[in-house]
């Protein structure tokens, strides 16, 4: 059998992808004895740890921060918070006497002049937070919904290996490769929906957290950094979209090697 091109890169690539194989098969065994025996997720040595030592479940979520631009303070005690204003310096206030304190926020660009930059700030790609419930309901749907995550992730290495065996036997463009490739899109697809039903529960569960913060010593708050977290934002359209694209792609690579086998057969 002749030597594909590339075949010690092939052999590289499938080792790397079996280590991930074997990783995502470990983290789902070691997920369920630590739930089933309750053993502890780290390691921790005198002056050194390995694992995460928080208590509960890492979730997706959508981070949203909007900081005020301007907060003053009165010397009878009251405050004014200002937010959502490019120019934070336009509050002129005419008892100046009475004011105690002024704080101003903003984003300074030191290269370019005349340029703003707003306060209020959007993370696109989402966050992992951790929770935890008293709720033994709660924690189960978590459970499960974190070793279906590592399953879908060991699939796709597993079918990533498939193809590359095939790569290195010289029978990628047979048949059964575009059914691999087809699963990958699937995959991704199938996975995204999970994602959207475990975001909508998430949701209904948690709802809008957002950031309180209160002084223990004295009456005052301090809640002028406006963080919220979004548990509906923990699926991506774009991911569909790619697994749609991968679908497509593998039946169109599909067609065309069938029609030119066939030209072949009739020549």
């Amino acid at each position: 059998m002749k030597t594909v091109k590339y075949f010690l890169l092939a052999r590289f690539i499938r080792l790397f992808l079996q280590f991930g194989f074997l990783f995502a098969v470990l983290a789902i065994v070691l997920s369920i004895l630590i739930r089933v025996f309750g053993l502890k997720p780290y390691i921790k040595g005198d002056d050194w740890s390995f694992g995460d030592a928080r208590e509960g479940y890492a979730l997706p979520a959508g981070l949203s921060m909007n900081i005020p631009d301007t907060i003053v303070y009165y010397n009878n005690g009251e405050h004014r918070v200002y937010k959502d204003d490019l120019l934070p310096f336009k509050y002129e206030l005419t008892a100046k006497d009475t004011i105690s304190e002024k704080i101003i926020n903003r984003f300074e660009v030191f290269d370019t002049k005349g340029i703003e930059v707003s306060s209020r700030l959007y993370v696109p790609s989402s966050v992992s937070v951790v929770v935890k419930s008293n709720n033994w309901k709660h924690n189960l749907f978590w459970a499960i919904s974190s070793q279906v995550h590592y399953i879908v992730t060991a699939l796709f290495f597993l079918v990533l290996i498939k193809l590359t065996n095939r790569y290195m036997d010289n029978e990628i463009f047979e048949q059964r490769s575009f059914k691999l490739v087809a699963s990958l899109g699937w995959l991704l697809i199938g996975n995204e929906v999970f994602n959207f039903v475990v975001s909508m529960v998430n949701g209904s569960i948690l709802q809008h957290p957002s950031l309180h913060s209160a002084s223990l010593m004295h009456s005052k708050a301090y809640s002028y950094l406006d963080i919220n977290l979004d548990f509906f934002n923990g699926f991506s359209f774009t991911n569909i979209g790619l697994g749609i694209l991968i679908i497509l792609l593998a039946e169109v690579l599909r067609i065309a090697i069938f029609a030119k086998q066939e030209n072949q057969l009739t020549i």
